[in-house]
C-alpha cells in the first residue's frame, strides 16, 4: 500500500495494488515505468519509521479494506446497527464520520495488527537500505516471469485502489 501512496502522490494517478507474500503488482492509470518504480524503492529504504508508518496510515485511510474494518468494528460498538443499509450512504462519508471516536481508532489497529505489517515494512526497508536486498528491474522482453505469472494466476480479492489527493498535480 505504501508504494501505491507513493505512485499515486508522485505521478497524479490512480494506482491499483496487489499483493501477496511473495509479489507487488502495481497498475496506474497512467503511464508509469518499471525504472519509476525501482525509484520509489530507493526512496522508501531513505524514509523514517514514522515517516513510513505515516505514509502507510495515509493509504489505509484510501482502502477498501479500512471501510470494511470501519464497519466491523461500528457493528461490534453497537454504532451501527447490525442490518444497516448502506446503499444510501457513502462509506467515504461514514468514514469521515467515525473520525477520531474510539471506533475509527479500533478500525485502525485492526488493520495495522491483523491485515498489515508495519513492523516487518520497516524490517525490510531497513535491509533494503543496508544492502541485504535489492529492488532491480528485470528485463523479460515483456513475458512475465514464473514467479509473476503464478501470483497473477492466485490474486483475487487484494486489489486496493489508492487516488491521489485532490490537489495533486503530476511531478513528471
Amino acid at each position: 500500500m505504501l508504494l501505491g501512496e507513493l505512485l499515486s502522490d508522485k505521478m497524479g494517478y490512480t494506482a491499483v495494488v496487489q499483493h501477496d507474500p511473495y509479489r507487488i503488482f502495481v497498475q496506474t492509470m497512467g503511464n508509469v515505468n518499471s525504472g519509476q518504480v525501482v525509484a520509489l524503492f530507493d526512496e522508501m529504504k531513505t524514509m523514517s519509521d514514522q515517516a513510513v508508518r505515516d505514509g502507510l496510515t495515509n493509504a489505509t485511510l484510501k482502502t477498501g479494506l479500512f471501510k470494511r474494518r470501519m464497519i466491523h468494528v461500528a457493528h461490534r460498538f453497537g454504532a451501527l446497527q447490525k442490518w444497516a443499509d448502506f446503499s444510501s450512504v457513502s462509506l467515504q462519508k461514514l468514514v469521515k464520520s467515525f473520525e477520531g471516536t474510539p471506533v475509527y481508532e479500533e478500525a485502525l489497529k485492526e488493520v495495522f495488527t491483523k491485515d498489515l505489517d508495519v513492523d516487518r515494512l520497516i524490517e525490510i526497508l531497513c535491509r533494503i537500505r543496508e544492502g541485504d536486498f535489492q529492488a532491480v528491474k528485470v528485463e523479460t522482453g515483456g513475458a512475465a516471469t514464473p514467479i509473476a505469472r503464478l501470483g497473477i494466476e492466485r490474486i483475487s480479492m487484494k486489489t486496493d485502489l489508492i487516488p491521489p489527493e485532490e490537489n495533486a498535480g503530476c511531478s513528471c
